[in-house]
């Protein structure tokens, strides 16, 4: 409620977590992750979602051949539901 647009501090307290350096916390992620990333995401470059997943121990990469950012999170979608 208070990070999007209400209030300016709670919004880059947000970014600045976001964009922190989280590598050491990766290697101790147990939960199972499956990253959907699109070939054709220039919001999120491929190269960082195989980066995030090599750190990731034992998580997924599907990559989703001629998706971009969005397009990826409907073909998802349809996969997941």
């Amino acid at each position: 409620r208070d990070g999007l647009g209400r209030n300016s501090r709670g919004f880059l307290d947000e970014v600045r977590a976001y964009v922190g350096d989280w590598y050491e916390v990766l290697g101790k992620v147990r939960a199972p992750v499956t990253i959907w990333q699109g070939s054709d995401d220039n919001w999120t470059p491929p190269a960082m979602a195989q980066a995030l997943h090599g750190a990731l121990p034992g998580s997924t990469l599907v990559v989703l051949g001629g998706c971009s950012h969005y397009s990826a999170l409907r073909e998802a979608l349809t996969r997941i539901g």
